[in-house]
């Protein structure tokens, strides 16, 4: 029998004003083998969203909804200002999180729908629950620190989001770059070019950033970094996935903050099991998965009865093609076909999670001190080792359940399109 006590372990996350790593970016295909520019920067207004100020002690968010507004632009979506004080006060996580924030908690307010909301007097200062959106992010992706990436994800896709430790005293009053010896994380802004050719007393070679101090600050409100900084290019991230919203479509879930911890039986494999209710008559024909290991396969299926007692799964209605994850984020993987339920019936959820080396495989949101406090539900989830190993061995967990190792939420998302 499987030993479920131990394999569950912190992923680590930066206690500062932002955050973390992860997954493949799906702009446009790039050949990762082109030649890039020795120097490039996106452009205002047709690349690149206005220079913003950020709330006080929102940085995250400003600098969050700066790649947003501008990856829309370089896509062809409408122009919108989205509102940054919304993010920072409605994100989820613990009050003291508003001006101590990071990506992942930016991705959970896109990811269930949330927001970006416009930014008007009302939005800044009011949680709407359900808004009616512009787009709705179904994709995120936390990068690695290798600079040839991110130069082509900039040049390619989107501006990136990246943390550093920041001081405005520490910028060349002339030059406008930040110089720093210090180590740590305490601001976040968008990388939005490059320039391999400026030498600085770093060495060679300056990021172009898009700030979050308004336009008089710095070079009309960009700052450069050089290579050389000890922080730059630790925690990255983008969300290249979006689409126009969609009023019948409803996101199916119960972790609202996503994953705070991993989970696993110390193999690369394990299997997440939810189960969700019909609002009314429609069908499903997505499955939301967090990832938090690079290379990490994800496959998912839909039945429409499972037996509790006996823990026996039946009517097998939809699957997913198996995909690799290049880098950590949030997928949204595409059933093989819809399927239907009418109001008020049951469905549920598999999600085989395999990675290429980690032995906690399964992102779970979980109670975390001075950062999450979510609200976990009871029977509604159910872990296994190995499906197809052990098609019964489903261990019940949530709220209810005797063991606190056991006390989480699965992040699996269903996306539910009603009826006309």
């Amino acid at each position: 029998m499987v030993n479920l006590k131990r394999y569950i372990t912190f992923v680590g996350i930066v206690f500062h004003f932002c955050m973390l790593t992860a997954q493949e970016y799906n702009c446009q295909e790039t050949d990762t083998t082109k030649e890039i520019p020795l120097a490039f920067c996106l452009e205002f207004p047709d690349q690149l969203c206005p220079v913003k100020t950020q709330p006080t002690g929102g940085c995250w968010a400003s600098a969050s909804n700066t790649v947003v507004e501008s990856y829309w632009l370089r896509m062809g979506f409408n122009a919108e200002h989205v509102s940054d004080k919304n993010l920072q006060l409605f994100h989820g996580f613990v009050r003291e999180r508003n001006v101590n924030g990071n990506y992942m908690m930016a991705t959970a307010y896109y990811t269930r729908g949330s927001g970006p909301v416009r930014k008007n007097e009302f939005n800044d200062t009011t949680e709407i629950i359900n808004p009616e959106l512009s787009y709705l992010n179904t994709g995120a992706r936390y990068l690695p620190g290798d600079p040839y990436l991110i130069k082509r994800v900039i040049h390619d896709c989107s501006p990136v989001y990246t943390m550093l430790y920041f001081r405005k005293s520490n910028v060349d009053t002339v030059t406008q770059i930040h110089y720093t010896e210090k180590s740590g994380i305490n601001h976040a802004l968008a990388l939005i070019g490059w320039n391999d050719t400026l030498t600085t007393k770093s060495g060679r070679g300056v990021w172009i950033a898009q700030n979050t101090l308004g336009e008089l600050f710095g070079d009309n409100g960009r700052v450069y970094i050089p290579y050389q900084d000890k922080n730059i290019l630790e925690h990255n991230a983008i969300w290249p996935e979006w689409e126009t919203f969609n009023p019948r479509l409803q996101i199916l879930y119960y972790d609202t903050l996503g994953p705070i911890l991993t989970y696993g039986f110390n193999d690369s494999i394990c299997w997440g099991m939810v189960n969700f209710t019909a609002s009314d008559k429609g069908s499903v024909n997505r499955v939301g998965v967090f990832v938090k290991h690079p290379g990490t396969r994800i496959y998912a299926e839909v039945y429409k009865k499972f037996e509790p007692v006996e823990k026996v799964l039946s009517g097998l209605e939809g699957k997913s093609d198996a995909i690799r994850c290049i880098y950590p984020g949030y997928y949204t993987i595409n059933l093989d076909k819809p399927v239907s339920f009418q109001k008020g019936e049951d469905f549920f959820v598999v999600v085989r999670y395999q990675t290429p080396d980690q032995g906690f495989p399964m992102p779970i949101e979980q109670y975390q001190k001075d950062y999450a406090d979510p609200d976990i539900t009871q029977n509604r989830a159910w872990i296994n080792p190995d499906f197809e190993k052990w098609p019964n061995l489903w261990y019940e967990v949530g709220e209810n359940s005797n063991l606190a190792y056991l006390k989480f939420d699965l992040c699996i998302r269903a996306y539910f399109i009603l009826d006309k």
